[in-house]
C-alpha cells in the first residue's frame, strides 16, 4: 500500500462522479486480484461504495451486508492480545498497516485472521475522496512461530543468566586461590601482585554478580556496581582509622563501560589505602 497521497487515477474513472462502478473491464479486474479490496466515499458521509470477491471471502460477509454502509458494519476486532480495537476504527484512524485482525464477532473462533490496510486516495487537487482498504490472509502458523521464538528466547535467556552465575562463582573462587597465594608468597613484591591481580579478579566477579540480579537488559547500574567494589577493596585492604565517604548516583551504562570504569576504581582506590596513609593513624577517602 501507499501513503495518502495517492491521486484518484484509473480508480476514479473505475467509481465515476457518484461512486458507483462505471468500468466493467477494471471491476472485473479488482474482482479476481489475489486480495481483498474495498472502497468507500467519502463525501458526504463515508460509505462502501465497491468490495470485491476476496474482501467477501476474508471478511465472511456478502458485499450485501456493506455495500452503502459504514465501515462499522465490518464485524472484526484485533488479534493481538490487549488490543481491543475494531478494524472499522482502525481502518478510519489509521494509514498503511493498521494491524492484524481477527474476522467476525468477539468470541467467533471460525473467522479468519488478516491484516489490514487503509488509505485515502485524493483527487489532483489533493482533496481526499475515496478510502482505499485491503486486506491479506495472515499465515496460520504466524502465531505459533512467534510464540515458539518468545519461548526460545526466554530459554536462553534462562541458559545465559546460569552461565553468568558460575562464571561469577568461578572468579570468586580464583580470586581467593590469588589471595591466599599471596599471603604464602616469599616475597613482598609477589605478594603485592598477587593481591592487586586478586582485587581486578573480584571487580570483575562483582560485575557478573550486578548483571546476574539486575532485570533483564543491555545495561546495569553503574552506581551500584561501584559501590559493591569500594566495600569489596575496603573489606580487603582498610585498616582501622580509615574510613569511605561515598556518594554515587543511579547511573544505567553498558557492561563496556562498567568493566573499565570498575577496574579504575578497584586500582585507585587499592592505591590509596596502600600508600595514602603511610605514617598516619587514620582518614578519610
Amino acid at each position: 500500500m501507499t501513503t495518502n497521497s495517492n491521486k484518484g487515477g484509473p480508480l476514479l474513472s473505475f467509481l465515476g462522479p457518484s461512486g458507483v462502478p462505471d468500468n466493467e473491464r477494471f471491476k472485473q479486474f479488482l474482482d479476481h486480484i489475489p486480495f481483498a479490496i474495498a472502497v468507500a466515499e467519502l463525501a458526504p458521509a463515508e460509505r462502501v461504495t465497491y468490495v470485491n470477491l476476496e474482501f467477501e471471502r476474508l471478511s465472511g460477509q456478502p458485499a450485501a451486508e456493506l455495500l452503502a454502509h459504514p465501515w462499522s458494519d465490518l464485524k472484526a476486532i484485533a488479534s493481538a492480545q490487549g488490543d481491543e480495537r475494531a478494524l472499522s476504527e482502525a481502518i478510519v484512524a489509521g494509514q498503511d498497516h493498521v494491524g492484524t485482525f481477527r474476522m467476525g464477532m468477539p468470541g467467533d473462533g471460525n473467522g479468519l485472521t488478516v491484516d489490514a490496510w487503509s488509505n485515502i486516495i485524493e483527487d489532483e487537487s489533493g482533496a481526499p475522496l475515496f478510502r482505499l482498504v485491503a486486506l491479506a490472509a495472515a499465515s496460520p502458523a504466524r502465531d505459533t512461530e512467534a510464540e515458539a521464538l518468545r519461548q526460545r528466547f526466554l530459554e536462553k535467556d534462562v541458559l545465559l543468566r546460569e552461565l553468568q552465575h558460575r562464571v561469577k562463582n568461578n572468579l570468586q573462587m580464583i580470586t581467593s586461590l590469588i589471595r591466599l597465594e599471596s599471603h604464602n608468597a616469599e616475597f613482598h613484591d609477589a605478594g603485592n601482585s598477587l593481591d592487586r591481580l586478586a582485587g581486578r579478579v573480584s571487580a570483575l566477579a562483582l560485575l557478573y554478580r550486578t548483571m546476574s540480579e539486575e532485570p533483564i537488559g543491555d545495561s546495569i547500574d553503574l552506581g551500584t556496581y561501584l559501590s559493591q567494589i569500594a566495600s569489596a577493596v575496603m573489606k580487603a585492604h582498610a585498616v582501622e582509622g580509615i574510613r569511605l565517604d561515598l556518594k554515587v548516583d543511579t547511573w544505567p551504562v553498558s557492561i563496556n563501560v562498567a568493566m573499565p570504569t570498575g577496574l579504575v576504581v578497584n586500582e585507585v582506590l587499592t592505591n590509596a589505602l596502600k600508600h595514602a596513609f603511610a605514617g598516619r593513624r587514620g582518614g578519610t577517602i
